[in-house]
Order: C-alpha cells, then sequence, then structure tokens
C-alpha cells in the first residue's frame, strides 16, 4: 500500500513545469485563471451580513419546534403503558408541544442575541443598547 502511494506522488505530469517534489507545478497561472474567474482579489467573498435578533424572527422558527416536539410527544405517548388511544395522544401530544414551544420560545430569541452580539464583538462593531443582554 505505501509503495502504491509513493508512485502515485512520484508522477509528474511530462508537460507541466517543474519548481519542486513538494509544489511540483508553478501556481502562478492557476492563481491567474482564479482571479479573473472571480473578478476581483483571490479568494475574496462577499461580506456576510448576520440578521439582527428579533421577536418575528424568534416566532417564524417555532412552528417547526412544534412540529419536532409534537412528533416526539406523539412517539412517547405511543410508547407509555397506559394505552392512550390515537385521539389522546393526538391531544396529549399537541397540548405538551405547545407548552414545550412557549417555555423555549424566550430562550431561543436569548440565545439569538447572544449569538449576534458575538458576532459583533467579532468583527469589531460594538453591541447596540437593544441587543445587550
Amino acid at each position: 500500500m505505501a509503495a502504491k502511494k509513493a508512485r502515485k506522488r512520484a508522477y509528474i505530469p511530462p508537460t507541466v513545469e517543474v519548481v519542486n517534489r513538494k509544489e511540483r507545478t508553478t501556481s502562478a497561472p492557476r492563481v491567474q485563471r482564479t482571479q479573473a474567474a472571480r473578478g476581483g482579489k483571490a479568494g475574496a467573498r462577499a461580506q456576510y451580513e448576520y440578521p439582527k435578533p428579533s421577536f418575528r424572527r424568534t416566532a417564524k422558527r417555532l412552528p417547526i419546534y412544534f412540529v419536532l416536539i409534537f412528533a416526539l410527544q406523539y412517539w412517547f405517548a405511543g410508547q407509555d403503558s397506559r394505552g392512550f388511544d390515537t385521539q389522546e395522544r393526538l391531544i396529549f401530544a399537541a397540548g405538551s408541544a405547545a407548552f414545550v414551544t412557549a417555555l423555549f420560545a424566550p430562550f431561543m430569541h436569548i440565545m439569538d442575541k447572544f449569538a449576534y452580539n458575538r458576532y459583533l464583538r467579532k468583527t469589531g462593531q460594538q453591541p447596540t443598547a437593544d441587543t445587550k443582554s
């Protein structure tokens, strides 16, 4: 196995200029092609703007968590030895999922604020008064 890897490493294409053993090709043509394709600096990427935390953003994500918690509660209610029928399982799962989702919403918003403030500190910006927690 080691001999096979050594043979692969030793292969040098015949049409490429050899610089040294570790860097077999010159990197200038490749960098020029990628810079031209991107239309800017090498490795340049659009600046990501972290969305500001809001209750509206939190409320948009709550239905997803409700459905996940509902599915888990429905499944766990079926595993129970009390023997819920289907309608009781649905009512129990919906009620407990709504309760857990309502408890979880403020914590989700607080975590958004913490993540946003960390992003601001990382980029060298100052957190505003409404995002401080």
